[in-house]
């Protein structure tokens, strides 16, 4: 989970972040983060709000 968090960071601070990238990123992350449960609620959160300010 640290390397796919560590990918999208680097995706979502680049230059020209791709969209579907971060799409691909965020949803392997969520999916980790649902199988963590309510740990994993506050990563969950902020992935879909990091992805909607992309546009």
């Amino acid at each position: 989970m640290s390397r796919g968090l560590t990918a999208f960071q680097d995706e979502a601070l680049s230059g020209t972040p791709r969209r579907n990238v971060l799409q691909v990123f965020g949803d392997s992350l969520q999916k980790a983060a649902d199988f963590v449960g309510d740990v994993g609620a506050p990563i969950a959160n902020l992935l879909t709000a990091a992805i909607g300010l992309i546009k």
